[in-house]
């Protein structure tokens, strides 16, 4: 059976000059290690399913409550793979739903 989630796109931006800003930067980054493959520092791709990413959402919000923050959630195309230009650097990351914990 195949997985029926959601391809996403999570990028975020955290202001760090306060020490709830450098933990909600770190926390948001491990926290995402169980969602999805980050492809960039701040950036990462997410195959979730709609209870998923309203977890992710929730617990994203807790990391924000004391400091400020962009996080945005774009949804890719089912073929968004196919649409990548690579410049330089690694390969488009595999998301598949074996990467959900």
């Amino acid at each position: 059976m195949l997985f029926a989630g959601m391809y996403l796109l999570l990028t975020y931006d955290i202001k760090t000059d306060t020490v709830e800003g450098q933990r909600a930067l770190s926390g948001i980054g491990k926290l995402l290690k169980g969602y999805g493959v980050r492809v960039q520092n701040s950036v990462w791709e997410c195959l979730l399913d709609p209870h998923e990413l309203e977890s992710l959402k929730r617990e994203i919000q807790l990391f924000l409550q004391n400091c400020e923050g962009n996080v945005r959630v774009y949804q890719l195309p089912k073929t968004w793979r196919e649409k990548i230009i690579q410049i330089k650097g690694m390969a488009p990351a595999r998301v598949t739903d074996t990467l959900i914990f």
